[in-house]
């Protein structure tokens, strides 16, 4: 094909070789596809045979002795490329129609293949990997909350921020148990009570007591979540298990002074500290705390704590 012959072809094809009619600026219509001249002589067939139409065009002679570009005749097998679609047919000299191909998914049972059919869907509590494979999703802190759970031998866990952190109260001299100041699983002393709530179990999953009968001879209290028995009316559980007189009334681990001594309550029992042998020698409120201490001064601005002793209900110990 000449030089001339292309830049002929592509004109047309620029100005007018849609396969559909279209208007020029006078509302003229131009050629339909079913014959669209070239301006290329011929004689036959044969001399339009350089012609390039697209798989939905035909090139021929046409009778004015010019070739013609014609549409293939409608249904004839085409592809536009698109790998995701089968079986595309000519309609009006266009390629198009066509279907998705069928499923694909070789060993995948779970999401989609390669034209994005669907390879099935993972049951609760699984997820499906890249390469189509359902695994169970595995939760690193085993169920727990923040709440947390105690395990047999004396440790606090938790779960935080997605990974399970924990707290050995053991070895610290305490014990594990419900804290109701805070509101989960924490290290006490001597008391190892369960959550009030039934679903925030007082053993961590997989966990047992450390004895088969935690209560032991303790009359009162609690070892390991299970109650050991109750003290009677004006009576306490005392750390180690035992009932006695309620000697510290109203007075809590917060305390109070009483000159250079510091009195507070801690597991049924009065305590108290000679704030004489610290430097300052006095007693006072600890507001990093939130008790009252040795060395400080003052009293609980808020009132609610009172410093003075005598404000209190408590037996003094001898």
């Amino acid at each position: 094909m000449s030089r001339l012959t292309l830049t002929l072809f592509s004109l047309v094809i620029a100005a007018g070789g849609a396969l559909g009619a279209c208007g020029d600026d006078k509302g003229a219509t131009s050629p339909t596809a079913a014959s669209i001249p070239l301006g290329v002589s011929c004689a036959s067939d044969a001399d339009c045979g350089d012609l390039q139409p697209t798989q939905c065009q035909q090139a021929a002679c046409g009778e004015a002795g010019v070739c013609v570009i014609t549409a293939v005749a409608d249904g004839t097998a085409c592809s536009t490329g698109a790998v995701c679609v089968e079986e595309q047919v000519c309609q009006g000299g266009t390629c198009g129609g066509g279907h998705a191909p069928a499923r694909d998914c070789g060993d995948k049972v779970c999401g989609t293949d390669a034209c994005g059919n669907s390879c099935g869907v993972c049951a609760a509590n699984f997820e499906c990997t890249a390469a189509g494979q359902c695994e169970e999703i595995v939760d690193p802190c085993m169920g727990l909350s923040f709440a947390g759970c105690c395990t047999g031998d004396g440790k606090a866990v938790w779960c935080d921020g997605g990974q399970l952190d924990e707290q050995d109260c053991a070895a610290a001299g305490g014990t594990c148990g419900w804290r109701d100041d805070v509101g989960y699983y924490y290290c006490t002393s001597g008391d190892e009570p369960p959550a009030p709530d039934a679903s925030l179990p007082y053993l961590c999953p997989d966990s047992e007591c450390a004895s088969a009968d935690p209560c032991g001879d303790r009359e009162c209290g609690h070892q390991c979540g299970l109650l050991c028995g109750t003290c009677g009316d004006g009576e306490v559980c005392r750390a180690d298990g035992t009932c006695g007189e309620d000697v510290c009334g109203d007075l809590t681990f917060t305390g109070c002074c009483r000159g250079t001594l510091s009195y507070y309550c801690k597991d049924g029992v009065v305590e108290v500290l000679d704030c004489s042998t610290v430097d300052p020698a006095s007693c006072g409120w600890d507001s990093a705390e939130g008790f009252y201490d040795c060395g400080l001064s003052g009293a609980d601005p808020s009132g609610t704590n009172p410093a003075d002793c005598d404000e209190y209900d408590f037996v003094v110990p001898k």
